[in-house]
């Protein structure tokens, strides 16, 4: 056992034990650790590898129940062949889908960051039963609001358009709980020095 001294000023020189591992527990520590992380990136990167490599095959070798680990001739003219299929539309579907994404975006994080900043900051009757109400709207699951929205929305016309799909998404009682619980950590001291110095 190794001992270790230290300088104290009451009492001077002190020594006491050092409880380590071995230099070589410590590498064979460190050594499984990156086995294990190594391990778990292989299984997180697999289905990346499983989408490259099913995209430059065929259909027969995608089909086939001997595993191929990696096309003998990769078919690079997959991808422009889903662009010109007729029955396919995949630019149309590819604009939409970022479309939708950076509306809500927007959208979502406006009316969230509004909603919450009211109901951490602003004093109004009913607060607390309205944070109440959004909250109870979290443990509504979303498969039972599929049926009432899609009724809505095509009362009001909105079927194979995209503001039938946005609208519905543009209020996030997880993003507003989120925001509000940023406002009320965020020191409200630094908001009153603001409209002091204008």
């Amino acid at each position: 056992m190794s001992m270790r001294t230290t300088r104290d000023d009451q009492w001077g020189e002190l020594q006491t034990p050092t409880v380590g591992r071995s230099q070589a527990l410590r590498w064979i520590l460190l050594g499984l650790r990156y086995a294990l992380l190594l391990a778990l990136t292989m299984v997180f990167l697999f289905p990346f590898y499983l989408i490259i490599r099913n995209s430059l095959m065929t259909q027969p070798e995608i089909t086939s129940f001997e595993w191929i680990w990696w096309p003998e001739e990769m078919q690079w003219s997959n991808f422009t062949d889903l662009f010109e299929n007729s029955e396919i539309d995949m630019a149309t579907g590819l604009r939409n889908s970022a479309i939708i994404a950076v509306v809500n975006l927007i959208f979502q994080t406006l009316f969230a960051s509004m909603a919450g900043y009211a109901l951490a900051r602003i004093p109004f009757r009913g607060k607390g039963i309205f944070f109440a109400i959004i909250l109870l709207t979290l443990m509504v699951p979303a498969a039972v609001t599929f049926v009432p929205t899609y009724v809505v929305v095509a009362e009001l016309g909105g079927v194979n358009t995209l503001w039938g799909i946005v609208v519905p998404g543009l209020f996030s009682a997880f993003a507003t709980f989120l925001f509000r619980q940023f406002y009320l950590d965020f020191p409200s001291e630094i908001e009153e020095a603001a409209r002091l110095d204008g």
